[in-house]
């Protein structure tokens, strides 16, 4: 069962068959092959280099001492420190990660001092996306994959339903996979595959500060993976997928916004930063 018809998906295939050495070359570093988290417990302790305790920059107008992102707000791009993860993405320079051009802004950052600004324009009731892919050679399914972002929604618009994280089977076009993103102002859950499963949590989206956002899919068979979801280190468990849910071979990542019914006469903008994929847990220091 085909996951959604996308917009630009024969460039994307395209892509990853060129492979992703090249472009990964300016981000990626060795990762360990030890072992799985099987989702449970942060991940261990990072250095994450000099820069990480430095006070927050000017940029960052949204950190305050009630955000329970704000220990990992600020400073360098952990990224550009050389975080030891599979890639990692702060958009402090144009590594050729992306599938298109990124809308790279300056005002509102995590850290480092680039973000990527998702902009909805204003909507007609329809479909409208906003969304950069990139194809990720993963061992799935010897190992599970993890994607984390910071991701920033202001508020005073709609917070509209879409994914925001995606993980997918991009290269034989049917796009099964699993995402987290919004619902009715909720964090939701969704696997695609040979059975479909979508889960709603009681958690609101945070509004007006930056919060950390996880995604795990976890292989549990040849072609059937467990899921959960991260917010700020913690597990959403509301929203874990353990039964088994069956996807194909992931093998992109996406991030933004992709709504299926935008609000009519209503725009939508977010930011997105810090992008990171790895086979163990990220969290978010790193």
């Amino acid at each position: 069962m085909a996951w959604r018809a996308r917009k630009g998906a024969p460039a994307i295939r395209a892509w990853i068959v060129g492979g992703l050495a090249a472009s990964f070359a300016a981000c990626t570093l060795a990762v360990s092959t030890d072992g799985l988290s099987g989702g449970d417990g942060p991940p261990p302790a990072t250095e994450a280099g000099s820069d990480a305790g430095d006070a927050a920059d000017a940029r960052i107008v949204d950190a305050t001492s009630d955000d329970a992102a704000s220990p990992w707000l600020g400073g360098s791009s952990r990224c550009a420190l050389g975080a030891p993860l599979l890639t990692c993405e702060g958009f402090e320079v144009d590594a050729g990660l992306w599938n298109k051009p990124v809308n790279v802004d300056t005002t509102r950052v995590a850290r480092g001092e680039r973000s990527y600004h998702v902009l909805l324009p204003v909507g007609d009731g329809g479909r409208n996306t906003e969304y950069i892919a990139t194809p990720a050679k993963l061992d799935f399914p010897t190992r599970g994959v993890f994607v984390r972002a910071f991701a920033y929604v202001p508020s005073g618009q709609p917070v509209v339903d879409t994914g925001l994280v995606w993980l997918y089977d991009g290269q034989s076009g049917n796009y099964e996979g699993a995402d987290i993103g919004f619902s009715n102002g909720k964090l939701r859950m969704r696997a695609v595959g040979g059975n479909n499963v979508v889960k709603v949590s009681t958690t609101s989206v945070p509004i007006d500060r930056w919060f950390c956002v996880e995604l795990e899919v976890q292989p549990t068979g040849p072609q059937t993976s467990a899921v959960r979801a991260y917010l700020d280190e913690a597990r959403i468990d509301d929203i874990t997928i353990t039964d088994g849910v069956a996807t194909a071979k992931p093998d992109t990542v996406e991030i933004g916004i992709e709504v299926q019914v935008t609000p009519a006469g209503k725009s939508f903008d977010m930011w997105l930063d810090e992008v990171a994929v790895d086979f163990t847990r990220i969290g978010c220091a790193r």
